[in-house]
């Protein structure tokens, strides 16, 4: 019980200093699919405990992308946990990482076979409302990134993008 009143203490002071702009932020060039993996490896565990099947998929050659390591890895769990734990029991993830030389971008994408989201959630799922997801496009703005998901509905998963420019 302490143990999870800390965890909502810590949101809580988060969401503070996020709304407050008082989080110091310290860019570095980072290897993305080195930092994916690190991002990922906590999660081992439950992953082969769910019996989830997980599927990396990273584009050879990606540019480093500049990212402050702790709020990054922080919002890359966020989404990571997001898809096991509403990946039910034998299901699969599906972490990509893509190059969009349109933009000079690179595209982190976190695929589930979960549960899925409503049409009409969609819009919402970013809101204050929602600390945990809130906080992440926070992050993802303070990178100069944006993120955005799609699902084709109740039982058919969910997509969760982070689009990040490269070399800013």
């Amino acid at each position: 019980a302490n143990k999870r009143l800390t965890e909502l203490s810590d949101v809580l002071m988060g969401l503070v200093k996020i709304d407050s702009g008082d989080y110091q932020y310290n860019f570095e060039k980072r290897d993305l699919p080195r930092f994916t993996d690190d991002a990922l490896e906590g999660l081992f565990q439950r992953i082969k405990e769910k019996g989830i099947n997980l599927v990396k998929s990273y584009e050879s050659g990606l540019p480093e992308v500049f990212l402050d390591e702790k709020r990054f890895r922080f919002a890359l769990q966020v989404i990571m946990e997001n898809a096991v734990n509403y990946t039910k029991r034998d299901g699969a993830i599906e972490v990509k990482l893509t190059r969009d030389s349109r933009i000079a971008a690179v595209l982190i994408s976190v695929k589930d076979s979960g549960i899925g989201i409503t049409k009409e959630a969609l819009p919402c799922l970013f809101y204050r409302s929602n600390s945990g997801l809130y906080m992440v496009k926070k992050i993802v703005e303070r990178h100069k990134g944006k993120i955005f998901a799609e699902s084709a509905g109740i039982d058919h998963g969910a997509t969760f993008f982070i689009r990040l420019p490269v070399g800013v």
